[in-house]
């Protein structure tokens, strides 16, 4: 996040004066907002909310009573699930972020943001199939 706003403060001078905010179905602009620091960083605060939301629910994991090991394991593995898909999340808003301002190509935005989303959601289905209900798959 620190890296994206170091970034976008060093190349604000290149930002165009009117910034995309909405694609249609065909992925052509139908919608422009005018350039500004509220316009430009407004991705960064939701990468900030979507931090502090992810570490609130790894902490509420953390602090959930331990029943047995299986319990641990359980925890544990959707601990790292939380982790890397806040970090995941974080990266999909700097590439949205990116392509809003004009700093990355839709070319190699779009394909990047599927894969990613993809990503999370098959590591999800995964550790779920894995897991089974509350760990009910583990020994």
């Amino acid at each position: 996040m620190v890296v994206n706003i170091v970034f976008v403060l060093r190349n604000y001078d290149l930002i165009p004066d009117q910034l995309p905010i909405h694609y249609n179905s065909s992925l052509s602009i139908d919608r422009y907002a005018a350039k500004s620091y509220t316009s430009v960083f407004m991705t960064t605060l939701i990468q900030g909310l979507v931090i502090l939301l992810f570490l609130f629910e790894n902490w509420s994991i953390r602090r959930e009573k331990q029943q047995v090991r299986e319990d641990v394991t359980y925890r544990r593995a959707w601990s790292c699930f939380m982790i890397t898909a806040s970090f995941l999340i974080v990266i999909l808003l700097s590439v949205v972020q990116l392509n809003m301002i004009s700093l990355l190509n839709m070319n190699f935005a779009i394909p990047l943001i599927l894969i990613i989303i993809a990503f999370i959601i098959l590591y999800a289905c995964t550790l779920t199939f894995w897991n089974g209900q509350r760990g009910s798959r583990l020994t």
